[in-house]
């Protein structure tokens, strides 16, 4: 009888496509897979994708990877792009495209906010500059520009929240991408509060 090597199957959702790999315990990659997906770029400054696309390629690759091993992981690590965004209603469907980190929208609102006492405090307290790459900004922009999404939306998530949601029926992120809102306090480990 043959003993199957234990792996972990490592998953990037990146800026342009999906990719996982299998890592054997000594190092060894004997399976992977990727698959792209595109941007949208409907108006100039915009960079938006299909979040089904997205999570479409992501079961894809991981699908074929583990078919090709042809036994489980032992566990699942997951990285993404920091920085994307989008709505979703209270069932987790979502209400707009994912805004990518290369999403300048809102660069009005973050021009406007970055040098006041407040944004500030919000650079101090989360670690991230107030620029309009972050969600934090997006969310501004939507709530002005959408208010109809802005209204509907039960909470603003990124790509991996969304995989996430698809496989666990709940709402999770992880410091890391939490960090990266410019909404999360990074000394208190908790969403930011105005002092």
């Amino acid at each position: 009888m043959t003993t199957k090597s234990p792996y972990i199957l490592g998953v990037d959702i990146g800026t342009g496509s999906a990719k996982t790999i299998a890592v054997t315990t000594a190092g060894q990659i004997p399976a992977s897979r990727r698959q792209s997906y595109p941007t949208q770029e409907p108006v100039p400054g915009y960079s938006e994708q299909d979040p089904e696309q997205v999570l479409e390629a992501i079961v894809k690759t991981i699908r074929e990877t583990v078919g090709e091993m042809g036994y489980p992981p032992a566990a699942i690590a997951l990285s993404s792009a920091m920085h994307s965004l989008l709505a979703v209603d209270a069932d987790g469907e979502p209400l707009t495209p994912l805004l990518t980190w290369a999403d300048n929208r809102a660069e009005d609102y973050a021009a406007a906010l970055r040098d006041t006492p407040e944004g500030r405090d919000i650079h101090r307290a989360t670690g991230t500059p107030i620029h309009p790459m972050s969600p934090l900004c997006k969310i501004q922009w939507i709530r002005e520009q959408q208010p109809e999404i802005f209204d509907q939306a039960a909470c603003f998530v990124g790509i991996k929240d969304l995989f996430l949601f698809r496989c666990f029926h709940e709402f999770i992120t992880d410091y890391s991408l939490a960090s990266c809102t410019g909404l999360f306090d990074i000394r208190t480990l908790d969403w930011y509060a105005p002092r």
